[in-house]
């Protein structure tokens, strides 16, 4: 009858009428939000589960509390993980970064804590807490001279290889030396260093306006270096006496770098060990995008210029069509803010930092091979901890 149910004479908008049809979800609601809570602890310590480790959790909830289920080969099948990540849209597929234990241990509320708090005095005795505009970061990162992106490209679904065309497997890195204020107002010009022995003028060819170049025997920065880099970067910042954070590299802390800071009026401002992949303004919202748009720009290098080698003279043009790109206002001040140094707020870096990163011991103990024994909740609120 028309307006009727099918097989009942229930209206409509009655309960069986709202009834979705297809398979029951193997688990209770409150299992299936107890299986999220862990599955979210699990990843905020470091230790999130794969498709295929969440699988056969599911199936051993289901034995451990006797649940009927049509699972095989004690594992859970597609279909239930696509049903559950339907059921909890802000539980997300995510490529995970590496993070060693020893920054996993050191980033807690007690160390962060005291570093705003020697902040906090700092910025009081210098008379910098209305002076943002001498609050810098330097920082520096490694680009390599090849193409090595892995990104994602159409291919034909029975394809066994994809593979990216490069120039040469031979990886030669060049280190970038960036510094900027808080505002973005004063990006200081980057230095390059490049490996080997011997420098040419045509090296600093295309770069930005004012950088300068050097060469070192693996590439990477030396306390040498960075004393030079100093003395550039206070030849081209604004006038005051500046605040300068930066990691606690050891050629970045060495006694003549300290020397030559206090020659140039240069308070330098180091986060604790372990920390700075969380408190460097540049690590948060410069260098993701760097990468980014020089990795556009060598791709269409690439395929424009096939099989031609990229050497220093082709990285420099790239990396400075990729730097004009990256280094705006909105990418310095999003990096000091979203770090908590400016504006100054400490609250809000603990609330949406080291919520994840404190934990009790125990909870590493965990084996992030599966979940740990599931009971059936007997009318009680399940545990938010």
């Amino acid at each position: 009858m028309a307006g009727l149910c099918e097989g009942g004479n229930e209206p409509p908008g009655s309960l069986k009428a709202k009834r979705k049809l297809g398979r029951r979800a193997a688990l209770s609601p409150d299992l299936e939000l107890e299986l999220k809570r862990r599955i979210v602890r699990l990843q905020q310590v470091g230790f999130g589960l794969t498709r295929l480790q969440v699988r056969p959790c599911c199936y051993k909830i289901c034995e451990e509390n006797n649940i009927p289920h049509p699972f095989k080969n004690e594992i859970a099948g597609k279909d239930w993980l696509y049903g559950f990540l339907k059921r909890f849209p802000d539980i997300l597929l995510r490529k995970a970064e590496i993070l060693s234990y020893g920054r996993l241990m050191r980033f807690n509320k007690e160390i962060v804590s005291d570093f705003f708090e020697l902040l906090k005095k700092t910025l009081i005795k210098l008379d910098l807490c209305d002076k943002l505009q001498l609050l810098y970061n330097v920082d520096e990162s490694g680009l390599q001279l090849t193409y090595s992106s892995s990104q994602l490209v159409l291919a034909q679904k029975e394809s066994k290889l994809v593979h990216t065309a490069t120039h040469s497997d031979r990886i030669e890195t060049v280190t970038v030396v960036v510094c900027t204020n808080a505002t973005g107002s004063n990006w200081i010009p980057p230095m390059i260093l490049y490996k080997g022995k011997y420098a040419k003028n045509e090296f600093g060819d295309d770069l930005p306006n004012g950088n300068i170049f050097g060469m070192t025997s693996n590439g990477y920065i030396t306390k040498e270096e960075f004393c030079r880099f100093l003395r550039h970067f206070n030849a081209n910042r604004l006038p005051g006496r500046a605040l300068l954070f930066l990691d606690g590299h050891r050629n970045h802390l060495d006694s003549s770098v300290v020397d030559v800071a206090e020659e140039l009026g240069i308070q330098l401002f180091c986060p604790p060990a372990h920390c700075s992949h969380e408190l460097q303004p540049l690590d948060k919202s410069f260098f993701k995008p760097l990468k980014v748009f020089r990795s556009a720009e060598l791709d269409n290098f690439r395929r424009k210029n096939p099989g031609r080698p990229l050497g220093k003279l082709q990285f420099l043009k790239l990396f400075a069509q990729a730097w004009m790109r990256a280094a705006t206002p909105s990418n310095a001040e999003s990096g000091f803010k979203s770090t908590g140094i400016y504006p100054y707020n400490l609250r809000s870096f603990l609330m949406k930092h080291l919520l994840q990163a404190t934990f009790q011991t125990v909870q590493l103990q965990r084996s992030h091979q599966h979940l740990g024994p599931f009971k059936k909740p007997h009318n009680t609120r399940l545990s938010q901890n």
